[in-house]
């Protein structure tokens, strides 16, 4: 009995004992191992990595306690949680929200994640812009999952895309249990249906040929609208696919479907204005795209882009702070002026030439380090103002440059006196999009204002009329 009675004592002891040590174990380990939340708050590491952040490259947060690290990739970096975060307006990381990259560059733009604030009485702040982003790929053994079909939640608005201008003859091709189908069943089937469909008829998704990289508020949507009149070019999918600024760790696979199908008489044109002034851009597509391919840049005066920049990008600040309470903006074109100033200029008054709305007007800084990947035969420079006068001209060197067969006519555009810009005749849409909305007035800002930016960029543009071999009548004021 007695040595029953030990042999009970000393396994409950060993079972008591199994317990504490679990959960002492337990504590250590929730303690060493700081959740995501934790390592979110952590603070960023001051070494190299510092100054990939600040160009909007790879960040790295580095635990104290075990080591973490997380990679993180702006504009699409997910960590070791699967949880997709970007930089928020003051440097710090904030969970993103979801963006929808086939529409339109304002709505894209629109749904950028940044960190909630409380919106202050006057509507004075506007969105911090991130610097130039410079993506980096993942390591292999790096917390990125392989891009899939079926994991990128934008696939189905890409293939809804796809087949909403799906010709007939190609929907003939498709069973119509396919075509019935909810938007998420069965991804890589459906899309392989949908391409072997294409494929009967010869048209296939191939990457670009021509893409229109810029300038940002320089009549990107114009040129888009008018060279995809022509039936040799096709346009992506969605209106900017923004792939070398902000999605290149998806692989050249996703770039590929963002593509239209186009036939072999045919080229892809794609257009996203940040990669003008995305420092790895040329560089990736000097290795990854077509050895033949061509660029189109469209530019105006400078300063009147720096204006136009400001006010789109203060509009979707406003509409995201504002939702359905637009009405209650008041704001004159003053108000705006002084809100300008306070970005483009610095604490002394001097231009502040490390804002990105200063910066992205910088033509020859920004075109020299294309220049260094890229021959200046590649590049059709395009003036806004002559685009808006008469666009047949500009037009009419697309297809030279590009080789597509003559089609554009003079007798096809008209100049529209009310929008004071070239339309087309002919066309579903009869005029280019515009993609500020129209919510806040024009700013204008001081005169002292506007001729210190004139004189600022006056050496920068007599250095870009040098590089393009163009004469541009803002470049000398």
């Amino acid at each position: 009995m007695t040595k029953f009675c030990s042999k009970k004592v000393l396994i409950i002891c060993l079972c008591f004992t199994t317990i504490l040590a679990s959960l002492l174990i337990g504590k250590n380990l929730y303690q060493g191992t700081p959740t995501f939340q934790n390592a979110f708050t952590n603070k960023l590491s001051d070494d190299g990595d510092a100054g990939e952040m600040h160009q909007g490259g790879r960040r790295q947060i580095q635990d104290n306690e075990n080591n973490l690290r997380l990679d993180i990739i702006r504009h699409g970096g997910f960590a070791n949680d699967g949880t997709n975060i970007v930089q928020g307006e003051t440097g710090e990381l904030v969970p993103r929200q979801e963006i929808d990259e086939n529409d339109d560059s304002s709505e894209a733009s629109f749904q950028k994640a940044t960190k909630n604030k409380e919106m202050e009485d006057d509507l004075a702040k506007i969105t911090k812009q991130d610097e130039a982003p410079r993506i980096i790929p993942p390591n292999n053994n790096g917390p990125f999952q392989k891009w899939t079909l079926e994991s990128d939640p934008r696939v189905p608005r890409i293939l809804a895309k796809i087949m909403s201008s799906m010709p007939k003859e190609v929907r003939q091709d498709i069973p119509q249990e396919y075509l019935q189908m909810g938007p998420r069943k069965y991804l890589g089937t459906r899309f392989k249906v949908v391409s072997d469909a294409y494929k009967k008829h010869g048209m296939t998704q191939r990457l670009p040929e021509v893409i229109s990289i810029g300038v940002k508020k320089s009549g990107t949507n114009a040129v888009g609208f008018f060279v995809t009149q022509h039936p040799q070019i096709v346009h992506s999918v969605g209106n900017e696919v923004h792939f070398f600024d902000r999605n290149y760790q998806k692989g050249l696979e996703y770039y590929r479907i963002r593509m239209g199908f186009a036939k072999e008489d045919q080229f892809c044109f794609e257009k996203t204005p940040k990669y003008f002034v995305t420092p790895n851009a040329p560089k990736q597509i000097l290795s990854d795209l077509p050895k033949n391919i061509k660029f189109v840049l469209s530019v105006r005066d400078p300063v009147k882009r720096a204006l136009s920049d400001f006010r789109h990008e203060r509009e979707l600040y406003v509409r995201r702070k504002m939702g359905r309470n637009l009405g209650r903006v008041k704001s004159s074109p003053e108000d705006e002026g002084k809100i300008f100033e306070q970005q483009v200029l610095d604490e002394h008054g001097n231009v502040n030439a490390s804002n990105v709305i200063v910066d992205t007007s910088y033509y020859a800084k920004h075109f020299k380090h294309w220049l260094e990947y890229f021959p200046r035969d590649r590049f059709l420079v395009i003036n806004l103002d002559s685009l808006e006068r008469d666009a047949f001209p500009m037009l009419k060197k697309f297809e030279q440059f590009v080789g597509l067969d003559p089609y554009f006519k003079e007798s096809m555009f008209y100049y529209d006196s009310a929008r004071h810009g070239t339309c087309m005749h002919g066309t579903s849409r009869s005029c280019p999009p515009k993609s500020t909305p129209g919510v806040l007035p024009k700013a204008e800002p001081s005169d002292a204002t506007l001729k210190k930016l004139y004189e600022f960029y006056r050496p920068s543009n007599k250095e870009f009329m040098q590089l393009t071999g163009h004469d541009f009548a803002w470049a000398r004021l």
